[in-house]
């Protein structure tokens, strides 16, 4: 009876390499208890003066607004299924889209009639992410978005 071969190699062979190199495989890391029960509540954004940045985000970019509090210190806005927190702080302004530590990503189904309308309401773009269907701006506190159809990408 003959043995039973893998690549040319006997299968006790094949199992002994795997047993040896066992040590190299890197494992997955596992949940733990604290992060099962985790999940994204809300971004928060700073700025020096969130009652006037409501407005870019209401009135520019279609957010509602959900509470404010602390004296219009702190604004909750809405849109769809996100929440956003505009609160007081010295956002991370860079001067590029690409040197910026984080951004928020805008999908639309039709880019062109959002970018008419975006640009109707007063919102000027600053430049692109490497493709003209990838158009990038911030707020006016330097806060960095991009706007993208995702079917396009």
């Amino acid at each position: 009876m003959q043995a039973a071969k893998a690549g040319g190699k006997e299968i006790g062979e094949v199992m002994a390499i795997l047993e040896e190199t066992k040590a190299d495989i890197v494992e997955a890391p596992q949940r733990t208890e604290a992060a099962v029960g985790t999940r994204v509540g809300h971004l928060e954004v700073f700025v020096p003066d969130p009652m006037r940045a409501k407005d870019f985000y209401v009135h520019i970019l279609g957010f509602e607004v959900g509470e404010v509090q602390h004296e219009g210190k702190v604004v909750w806005l809405a849109k769809d299924d996100f929440t956003l927190l505009l609160r007081p702080g010295q956002p991370d302004a860079a001067p590029r889209y690409q040197e910026a530590a984080t951004a928020i990503v805008l999908y639309t189904d039709d880019l062109d009639a959002e970018v008419k309308s975006l640009k109707n309401r007063g919102l000027v773009f600053k430049g692109t992410d490497g493709s003209d269907r990838c158009l990038t701006f911030t707020d006016p506190d330097g806060n960095w978005f991009q706007l993208v159809n995702p079917q396009e990408q």
